[in-house]
């Protein structure tokens, strides 16, 4: 049976996450993933005190998915090649995530993502985080 794989990116959270919540009424079986990208890591503007922060949320979300009877699955690698490999053995159907507001790597990482999903016939659905809209072909005559 294929699956809906989560990917928490930066909103480490259990309550009130929109792709969380579609994927638990999906009824397909569930893959809650994090990933630890070393690309990442070899930015200017990431220093170790956000990585720890972010591995601190991870844990405390571990725990709180376990609760529910859920498991993070923690990943170190490429995003591609995580989902890739988490594809081929478990099939994916849909993944679900927020979109994420961040520097242009993780923006160029989100559009190699886009297009092994489509690549793949995976349904990529991504849920509004913080009002920022990406991907627009324009900002002109764009209305608050």
């Amino acid at each position: 049976m294929p699956v809906d794989v989560v990917w928490f990116k930066k909103d480490l959270r259990a309550r009130d996450h929109a792709p969380l919540v579609s994927a638990s009424l999906s009824g397909s079986p569930v893959i809650c993933l994090f990933m630890l990208e070393p690309g990442r890591l070899e930015l200017d503007d990431t220093d170790p005190i956000h990585i720890q922060w972010e591995l601190d949320c991870a844990v405390e979300l571990s725990a709180t998915l376990r609760d529910s009877g859920a498991d993070l699955h923690f990943a170190v690698g490429d995003a591609v090649s995580i989902l890739e490999e988490l594809n081929q053995s478990y099939g994916i159907e849909r993944l679900l995530s927020h979109e994420e507001t961040g520097n242009s790597w993780s923006f160029e990482r989100d559009r190699r993502v886009l297009k092994w999903s489509i690549d793949k016939g995976i349904e990529w659905l991504e849920w509004p985080h913080n009002g920022v809209v990406r991907r627009l072909k324009s900002r002109d005559d764009w209305k608050r």
